[in-house]
C-alpha cells in the first residue's frame, strides 16, 4: 500500500512538473508572438536610389490598406525594366542587425499590373535570401540556389542549383 502511495505522488508531481514546463513553452510562445507583431510589423524601403518605382505605388499602398502588415525591398536585375520586389510578412536581424528575410513573395510588373512569380525560402536563419544584379539567391546547410524570372510564363525560373556532395 506504501509503494502505491509513494507510486501516486511521485506521478502527480510528475504531471504537475510537466503541466508547469508545457505551460512555460506556451507563455514563450504567446510572448514571441507578441513580440513578432510589435517588432516585424513595419514597412521598411530600404535607401537606395532605384527607378521605376512608381509602378509598385499603388500595389503597396492596396496591400497595406487590407491590414496586412509587410517589409519589403526593391532589387534591381540585370535585363529587367523595372525593379523586383521581395515582399515578406516577416524579417529577423541578422548579425549586423540588419532586416533580412528567410521567405518571400517576388512580384513584378507584366502590362503594368503588380504580379506574383512565386515565393522563395532559405533553409534557415542561418541562410537569408539575397540578391545581386544577376539574381535572387536562396541557401541552406549545402546548397544555394539562383532564381529570375520568366516573364514569358510569368513565374520564377532556376538558374543554377549548387549542392554539396556530402
Amino acid at each position: 500500500m506504501r509503494k502505491i502511495i509513494q507510486f501516486l505522488i511521485g506521478f502527480i508531481l510528475f504531471l504537475i512538473f510537466i503541466s508547469n514546463l508545457v505551460n512555460n513553452i506556451i507563455n514563450k510562445i504567446e510572448e514571441n508572438r507578441r513580440n513578432a507583431h510589435e517588432e516585424v510589423y513595419r514597412v521598411i524601403q530600404d535607401e537606395k536610389n532605384i527607378e521605376n518605382t512608381d509602378v509598385y505605388i499603388e500595389f503597396l499602398k492596396n496591400y497595406a490598406s487590407q491590414g496586412e502588415e509587410y517589409y519589403y525591398s526593391l532589387i534591381e536585375l540585370d535585363g529587367y525594366n523595372y525593379p523586383i520586389l521581395l515582399l515578406s510578412d516577416g524579417t529577423y536581424k541578422d548579425e549586423n542587425s540588419q532586416n533580412v528575410a528567410m521567405c518571400t513573395d517576388v512580384y513584378y510588373p507584366i502590362n503594368y499590373n503588380v504580379t506574383l512569380f512565386g515565393n522563395i525560402c532559405s533553409n534557415g536563419t542561418a541562410y537569408p535570401i539575397s540578391a545581386n544584379t544577376t539574381g535572387i539567391y536562396t541557401a541552406g546547410g549545402h546548397e544555394v540556389t539562383k532564381y529570375n524570372l520568366d516573364i514569358h510564363i510569368v513565374r520564377l525560373k532556376i538558374i543554377k542549383k549548387h549542392k554539396d556532395d556530402i
